[in-house]
């Protein structure tokens, strides 16, 4: 299995949209990564690809899903790295 580091940078975190799938910065951290659209949901990531059939889906680390709903409620987010691995 290959493991990916996705880095959330505090550009990420300012243009970050709290609430929005494909606008979170955790989403826009894996979009740089990946090099396609990543879709960020409670505890998932959908990397997209075409045909759908190719699309590709990671677990979230707990650590990484608690920062998100804390971004969906207060806007707010420090800089940080996690894994996937799959």
């Amino acid at each position: 299995m290959a493991t990916r580091k996705i880095q959330v940078t505090h550009e990420d975190i300012t243009s970050g949209r709290p609430g929005d799938c494909i606008g979170c910065p955790v989403a826009i951290a894996a979009t740089r990564v990946f090099n396609r659209e990543c879709l960020v949901d409670f505890d998932s990531i959908l990397v997209s690809s075409t045909p759908w059939d190719d699309r590709m889906t990671f677990r979230l680390p707990t650590n990484v899903r608690r920062r998100i709903r804390r971004f969906d409620m207060t806007a707010q987010m420090r800089p940080f790295t996690f894994e996937l691995e799959g």
